[in-house]
């Protein structure tokens, strides 16, 4: 023992933890008032801390001769062995005791219904001392009074979550569930307590119904006045806010925010009633135009409502509000208004007046953003003001890219758009229209091969361009022009600069399943495919150049009825 330490009183009662013995513990304990104790009433040791000290340890670890108990009899004895001891506790240091030992992290090693069972047994010592008087009967202001109450809501408490027998959700983890019941089971449904797990739960997307039954068990013990909408509006407020002022990544904060209302989403498709989509727009809502937070944190809010959400016809209009002023903030002079979004007619006249004021090629770019949203809306169609859009990007220096791309996500475009679009395209740039034309399709492709083929000077052709042709069987048109060899070349060794995005739009595909998709990493069945579209064509020579070039044949030792023999012994297998 350390003597020095123990008489400074600074952590005596650690200092004798260790050595406290049966043998020793009645000696020391009436030595106690000889020593000092900063942590005890009037800075001196008591008798009671010191049966208090050992009833923990021998509660807890045992005398040594035994095995930790295995049920609640073997508990029950260890209890039982404590028991000269405890009755030498004041109703402090028996509160204390069941503190230390069954209310405690290091008591969750017993089961519920076991600490139940002892810590009725201490409330009833407690009465005992007290000449068998309730806590009721206890002058509510008096110490005895305090800690008996504690120890009666305690048990109170612990028999209110054993009868509530909760049961572990499907999207929670055993490991995450048994933190939660161990959480709640310390919680002693004192409200700071509860308010913390239930949030966190919140926060972890745990079944809101589930949630629910955590404020029943506790209300039953300790009234308050949470509910799980409450619950939900402080974590979106509080997940709000941190986006507003966080230094850090963002993505973490929007992820809490859409497990919340995807929690509310799955509780409302489960006809739960304790929070409603609306409740929880309203929340959202006003950030979704909040200048304060950037362009793209508003849209990932927008998404998610869009996405978890069901809305009705005027909430929608309001989304379609949010990310239509979202997308114009500090764009242009036009304030979106709900009569703007909220009708086929008031979106055209938007459309219409911003298109007007589009001077460049950022302004017609945010206007494509615009449609795009708007279009995933089915109820007012856009194709009108695309084809518009369109147009005007193809005006605009550096537009061509552009405009490409948009056509190859729309359909049903009138032709005659199609034509217009080409023509100024075709006048900056033959490769340009040609790429449009190609994306495109129809009679528009076919007069603009049809004028390329009376280009006294074709140009060298993008990958783009190239695969197009392949794609859109279109080879045998152009197997007379110059960048003809430059397409086969292409054909067996793809450049790797062609446009993902370009390609996905207009295969409708994920960018990862172009590859297959185009057979990219699969050059003998493009050679096959081409020669068949130049034999389909009338130019079985060219097929069997084509295909004999790609078997290791020098070009030179090459005749024209070599080609076609080749082609038709190969075409027959």
């Amino acid at each position: 023992m350390d003597y020095k330490t123990l008489m400074t009183g600074e952590d005596s009662v650690s200092v004798l933890r260790p050595v406290l013995l049966a043998t020793n513990v009645h000696l020391i304990a009436k030595l106690a008032a000889k020593i000092p104790c900063k942590a005890c009433d009037n800075g001196i040791l008591t008798s009671e801390v010191v049966f208090r000290v050992f009833a923990e340890k021998l509660f807890m670890t045992g005398d040594g001769k035994q095995s930790e108990p295995q049920d609640m009899d073997g508990w029950i004895e260890r209890l039982t062995a404590c028991g000269e001891y405890l009755n030498q506790l004041g109703h402090m240091e028996l509160h204390t005791f069941a503190e230390t030992t069954l209310l405690s992290p290091e008591g969750l090693k017993l089961p519920l219904s076991t600490r139940i069972e002892l810590l009725g047994r201490l409330v009833k010592l407690w009465r005992r001392a007290l000449n068998g008087a309730s806590s009721a009967e206890v002058t509510g202001s008096s110490e005895e009074g305090r800690h008996g109450v504690a120890m009666e809501m305690a048990l109170e408490h612990l028999r209110s979550v054993r009868t509530a027998a909760l049961k572990r959700p499907q999207e929670c983890s055993e490991k995450q569930w048994s933190s939660f019941m161990n959480e709640l089971e310390l919680s002693f449904s004192q409200r700071d307590e509860v308010y913390a797990l239930c949030s966190k739960m919140v926060s972890s997307g745990l079944s809101l119904d589930v949630v629910d039954k955590v404020l029943d068990v506790t209300h039953k013990v300790q009234p308050h006045t949470m509910s799980v909408f409450s619950l939900v509006q402080e974590a979106l407020t509080q997940a709000l806010e941190e986006l507003r002022h966080t230094d850090s990544e963002p993505q973490d904060v929007l992820r809490k925010i859409e497990t919340v209302i995807s929690s509310v989403r799955h509780h409302e498709q489960e006809s739960g009633r304790l929070v409603s989509s609306g409740q929880v727009l309203a929340i959202i809502r006003p950030h979704c135009s909040d200048g304060s937070h950037t362009v793209d944190t508003r849209r990932a809010l927008l998404h998610m409502i869009e996405k978890h959400l069901t809305l009705g016809e005027d909430d929608l209009n309001l989304l379609i509000l949010y990310q239509t002023q979202s997308i114009l903030l500090n764009q242009f002079a036009v304030e979106a208004t709900l009569d703007h979004v909220s009708s086929a007619q008031g979106r055209t006249a938007l459309f219409t007046t911003l298109l007007r004021q589009a001077t460049t090629l950022d302004q017609l770019q945010v206007l494509e953003c615009l449609l795009e949203t708007w279009a995933e809306d089915s109820r007012f169609p856009v194709q009108e003001s695309w084809c518009e859009l369109m147009e005007a990007m193809s005006s605009v220096v550096e537009g061509a890219t552009h405009v490409i791309l948009a056509r190859a996500g729309r359909s049903h475009v009138p032709e005659e758009v199609d034509e217009a679009i080409w023509h100024k395209l075709s006048s900056g740039s033959v490769v340009h229209g040609l790429k449009y034309s190609l994306v495109a399709g129809g009679g528009v492709m076919k007069k603009s091969l049809e004028q390329l083929q009376q280009e006294p000077s074709v140009p060298i052709m993008s990958a783009d361009v190239l695969e197009l042709l392949i794609l859109k069987k279109q080879v045998s048109l152009v197997v007379s022009m110059p960048f003809y060899i430059q397409l086969c070349v292409h054909l067996q060794s793809p450049q790797e600069d062609i446009s993902t995005e370009l390609f996905a739009k207009v295969l409708t595909c994920s960018p990862s399943e172009l590859s297959e998709r185009l057979s990219l990493h699969q050059p003998s069945k493009r050679v096959r495919e081409v020669a068949q579209q130049l034999c389909d064509g009338g130019f079985k020579a060219a097929a069997g150049s084509l295909l004999l070039s790609t078997q290791q044949f020098h070009p030179n030792t090459l005749t024209v009825s070599d080609g076609v023999t080749y082609v038709n012994r190969l075409m027959r297998k």
